[in-house]
């Protein structure tokens, strides 16, 4: 279910990237309990233009919110999934690339199930129907 904001609440199998299609080759981005980046995957630095030892430290809200409300509802619903332990999809968001421009994606955030209270944030770039 998509709600006008761009958020949704879906459970996407497993085997499936966060745009719903097998094999898709998503970026992630680990976040600790409090909403700070922790790990950057090698494709998440490829689509965003970003170092890992640039992002990690800082709040995921330095990456998510960029230049609308609509961005910054979407990094206020992810810290509010990360604190209630719950997966959350939202289907457009736009991510800040290094270089200024913005990378629309479509993101998974998923709690993860070590013990870190962390969550995941699986994410590929939206394509031109």
């Amino acid at each position: 279910m998509r709600a006008n904001s761009g958020i949704a609440l879906a459970r996407a199998p497993a085997s499936a990237g966060p745009g719903g299609r097998e094999g898709a080759l998503p970026g992630s981005i680990g976040l600790d309990r409090e909403g700070h980046i922790e790990s950057v995957s090698a494709a998440a630095q490829q689509l965003l233009g970003w170092a890992h030892e640039e992002l990690v430290g800082k709040p995921v809200i330095a990456l998510t919110g960029v230049g609308s409300g609509e961005a910054l509802a979407h990094a206020t619903s992810m810290l509010r999934a990360l604190r209630e332990r719950r997966q959350l999809r939202l289907v457009e968001t736009r991510f800040r690339r290094r270089d200024g421009a913005q990378a629309t994606v479509t993101c998974t955030a998923l709690p993860r199930t070590d013990g870190s209270g962390g969550m995941t944030l699986a994410f590929a770039p939206l394509c031109a129907a």
